[in-house]
């Protein structure tokens, strides 16, 4: 069942953030790929990585430091 209630200018935003920084967290979209994900799946899995990144550091009020998270 799809989900029909989300904020899609957020989504899109996130996802064009995945798109930029591919080449910076190209290891975590080459392990969604190798697990059988189509592109825009393995985009959107990175988009949601970097959604639970920002809204952390927005509730927590920390600085963000990308060799904790992305690579696992």
């Amino acid at each position: 069942m799809k989900r029909r209630n989300y904020n899609r200018k957020l989504k899109g935003i996130f996802f064009n953030i995945a798109f930029t920084a591919i080449s910076i967290a190209r290891r975590y979209y080459e392990k969604k790929r190798k697990e059988g994900k189509t592109h825009r799946k393995a985009l959107l899995c990175l988009a949601r990585q970097y959604l639970r990144i920002s809204y952390t550091v927005l509730k927590k009020q920390k600085f963000y430091s990308y060799s904790i998270d992305i690579e696992s």
